[in-house]
């Protein structure tokens, strides 16, 4: 470039400085278009990085609700018991299963302070049904030696939001809070946000009831935690 500024230079003392100018204009188009051309190439290749990483990420957090989806539904070495564990994790307060037959509405139950918090886990692998919770709400209204506050579904799959919002009016007129847990087939899930919450329970506790490898889990649990979207 100072090559051409010179031309230009010599070139005015012998009347050719308009063919060097011209030359010179034509020489810092093609620069441009290269310079354009080059950060074009860039973009591109940052936007095919992204779908990778985005493809990747998705992989990750549909192999862990398939984990999650191999557990028993019930019990403490099933779906019911990592509810569990994980609350109990977050809230530091215990968690107990409720026993078979009848649960009163509930799955489980924080343990020290009369089942302030409830919980129902629903391992299902298609739309979880409006009717299994809108009668667990019924069951506990009835149930006078508890004193819930909140109740938390968690669904391994999608719960529609319309039926989400049918549970929560129906919980508001016994004074309870509905939290809703679940898996849909876009975005983040919920469900899988609140196992990523608590990595090292998770990982620990679907480890040791199915095949597969801690490290496994605690990759696909940082996918979660690494989406754009979590804790926002």
């Amino acid at each position: 470039m100072v090559n051409q500024l010179v031309s230009v230079v010599v070139c005015t003392a012998g009347g050719n400085i308009v063919a060097s100018a011209l030359s010179l204009r034509a020489q810092l188009a093609s620069t441009r278009e290269k310079t354009d051309a080059e950060r074009e190439r860039r973009q591109a290749s940052a936007r095919i990085g992204e779908v990778r990483n985005t493809q990747k990420m998705t992989a990750l957090i549909e192999g862990l609700r398939e984990n999650v989806r191999k557990l028993k539904p019930d019990g403490d070495d099933g779906f019911e018991g990592l509810m569990a564990a994980v609350l109990t994790d977050l809230t530091r307060r215990s968690f107990a299963i409720a026993s078979s037959g009848s649960q009163r509405g509930r799955d489980g139950q924080s343990a020290l302070d009369r089942g302030v918090v409830l919980f129902e886990a629903k391992r299902y692998d298609d739309t979880l049904p409006k009717e299994k919770i809108l009668t667990k709400i019924t069951e506990i209204a009835g149930d006078t030696e508890s004193t819930p506050e909140l109740f938390i579904v968690g669904a391994t799959g999608p719960i529609w939001a319309q039926h989400i919002s049918l549970m929560q009016s129906a919980a508001r007129r016994f004074g309870m809070v509905v939290m809703a847990l679940s898996w849909p087939e876009t975005g983040l899930p919920d469900l899988a946000v609140f196992l990523a919450m608590a990595p090292d329970v998770s990982a620990e506790f679907i480890a040791r009831h199915i095949s597969v490898s801690q490290s496994e889990l605690l990759l696909q649990l940082n996918a979660v935690q690494s989406a754009q979207v979590f804790g926002s």
